[in-house]
């Protein structure tokens, strides 16, 4: 990947035409070489790559959530999976 550095997650993928989940490609045009992932769920929502700058791999992780669900980039009720609970009174004993 020559200078690259990537630890990132990848959301709002799209499902492959025929496909339950998410698809990725990967290609290194000079060697003539991809490769194709098709996730089997879609309960699947972000995809993280790893492939670190001294390394000779690169991962690419299926999640089931984001990163940081409760960063500040995500508008509330937009992240797929998670519900926000108010919190507890201290009247209702919880």
């Amino acid at each position: 990947m020559g200078a690259l550095n990537l630890d990132d997650s990848f959301v709002e993928l799209k499902r492959g035409m025929m496909a339950d989940g998410p698809v990725a490609e990967l290609r290194d045009p000079e060697s003539g070489y991809g490769l194709r992932i098709t996730a089997t769920s879609a309960t699947i929502k972000a995809l993280r790559v790893y492939a670190p700058l001294d390394g000779s791999y690169i991962s690419i992780e299926p999640q089931f959530n984001y990163d940081d669900p409760f960063g500040h980039e995500w508008a509330r009720g937009k992240i797929p999976g998670w519900s926000c609970c108010s919190r507890a009174s201290p009247r209702s004993g919880g």
